[in-house]
């Protein structure tokens, strides 16, 4: 194997890779392309990890409460649909083609009005041959 053909641990960084972030043109709910892109990053991103985790971690220290309070403290359908919609819109860092400025409050605003959109995002961002090198 030449020098050439060797790649470097570097040149494996999902993370990194997944920092920079995919365009991906939304489609409507037909499946049109509708001209705007979102700029997506990847579900291994170090922004999106450190949510994540926060997420995790709160539920975690939510369940140990439980255990030592002995009260249940059940989640709702819309905590679930909460988390799913913050998902959705930590990954999302800028966008082409709407009216409205790419904000945080305008992402988690577009993610809880479109499901469409918010599965679209979620996809792209799982979807980690979007951040490959090749």
């Amino acid at each position: 194997m030449s020098k050439e053909t060797l790649l470097s641990i570097d040149d494996l960084d999902l993370t990194a890779a997944s920092d920079t972030p995919f365009d991906l043109e939304i489609l409507n709910i037909k499946g049109v392309k509708t001209g705007i892109i979102i700029q997506v990053l990847g579900s291994e991103s170090e922004k999106v990890q450190e949510w994540t985790n926060r997420q995790a971690n709160r539920i975690r220290t939510q369940a140990t409460q439980k255990s030592v309070t002995g009260k249940d403290k059940v989640r709702t359908a819309e905590e679930d649909d909460e988390y799913i919609i913050e998902s959705a819109a930590v990954r999302v860092v800028g966008w082409k083609g709407l009216k409205d400025e790419y904000t945080k409050d305008n992402a988690t605003r577009l993610m809880s009005r479109n499901v469409h959109v918010r599965m679209q995002v979620l996809t792209a961002s799982n979807d980690l041959g979007n951040y490959s090198k090749d």
